[in-house]
């Protein structure tokens, strides 16, 4: 143990490392970050340790810049299955950690068979039973939720991303220690961008500056659901009038979006971005489809910038409104008569007050500073 490590342990810090697979830029990454811009640095001591070698897309310099330390393993996954555990169990030693936390089917695996004396937590991003076979197919995506339950059943902790993931794993999985704390937002608009900010924003983004625009922001997979909405917003034209709907991302439902999309004016599929949040204030509500989700960070981030939302009624998106009922509506899933019903009510809802609504709850409950108090009163309840 180094002399830094030895005052720590004698100022009662807890020291916490992080094991992720990289540090992508994804919504997890962004939560975890989030996370640690707001950790108490006089009771704990964070570090991250990532799997295999970062992406051209890497958050690694914006944790260096909070001042957390970042190690990585370098490891492929073929690598991974082979040496991880044991590479991973050295560098715990020499780190001497008072609690491990994994985010990722990967990372959670692999905490379940650590030897040595951490405590295990592990952060759960999803319904596996709905995620996996939606995103790799019905035969793997089986097997890899056998895996992950599995894995979940060792660990001392369970954190879902939502009450409705944690109630998922305690009565479906009987994983038995599950709590649920909501993601939480890093940043928060002061203010609703007013017209005049909103048309200066869609001049520069190139955006229509007439009619309200709808944004979606995420990958474009099945469990987002994207080709539904296009095609209900299709059969709304030209009863929308002049609104006009983004999708921010890509994925491999994006060939498919724009083929569905051909030749519909209204309907702009822009890609990845990186600037997300330029996008959200230049458009007026936010609108997600999708069949499955953990809490999505997304949705979060539309209140942060004070968007009224348009929702499908899964159990996460109904734990959002349900915060705050005035930010938004609730659409039954894949049911395109209820959907009409619900765009047609929001765009013409009075939006001020639903906008204020949203700044509210990304301030409090769904903030950043809230969700990592709740992480802290765990940490500290585990070691107890």
């Amino acid at each position: 143990m180094s002399g830094g490590q030895l005052a720590d342990k004698q100022r009662g810090v807890v020291k916490v490392v992080w094991v992720v697979s990289t540090l992508r830029r994804r919504g997890p990454t962004n939560q975890l970050h989030s996370l640690l811009a707001h950790l108490d640095r006089t009771r704990f001591v964070p570090s991250v340790v990532t799997l295999s070698p970062e992406p051209s897309d890497s958050l690694w310099k914006d944790f260096a810049a909070l001042d957390v330390e970042c190690l990585s393993l370098g490891l492929s996954r073929w690598e991974g299955l082979l040496v991880a555990r044991r590479r991973l169990e050295r560098l715990l030693e020499t780190m001497t950690p008072d609690l491990v936390h994994t985010h990722g089917i990967r990372a959670d695996r692999l905490a379940a068979r650590l030897k040595g004396p951490w405590p295990r937590v592990a952060t759960i991003h999803n319904f596996p039973e709905l995620d996996y076979p939606l995103t790799y197919g019905r035969t793997v995506g089986w097997l890899m939720v056998c895996a992950h339950v599995a894995a979940m059943r060792r660990l001392d902790l369970c954190i879902g991303v939502s009450g409705a993931v944690a109630q998922n794993l305690s009565e479906r999985y009987g994983v038995e220690r599950a709590v649920g704390i909501p993601n939480g937002v890093f940043s928060v608009a002061d203010t609703v961008a007013d017209l005049d900010e909103k048309r200066a924003l869609r001049r520069r983004l190139e955006l229509p500056e007439k009619g309200p625009i709808g944004v979606v922001v995420g990958h474009l997979s099945r469990r987002k659901n994207p080709l539904f909405l296009i095609r209900r917003w299709q059969a709304l034209q030209p009863a929308a009038g002049e609104a006009q709907l983004l999708f921010l991302g890509d994925g491999e439902l994006l060939e498919a979006c724009r083929e569905e999309a051909k030749g519909d004016s209204s309907i702009h599929l822009m890609g990845r971005v990186g600037n997300v949040n330029e996008y959200m204030r230049a458009c007026d509500l936010y609108l997600s489809p999708s069949v499955a989700e953990g809490l999505p960070m997304a949705a979060i981030e539309a209140l942060a910038a004070g968007l009224p939302l348009l929702l499908s009624d899964i159990p996460p998106h109904r734990e959002i409104v349900s915060l705050a009922p005035s930010v938004g509506r609730l659409f039954r899933v894949n049911d395109a008569a209820d959907f009409a019903l619900q765009l047609q009510n929001l765009l013409a809802a009075e939006h001020a007050s639903m906008a204020e609504a949203a700044l509210a709850l990304a301030r409090g409950e769904l903030g950043a500073a809230t969700m990592a108090r709740r992480y802290q009163a765990e940490y500290e309840q585990l070691l107890k």
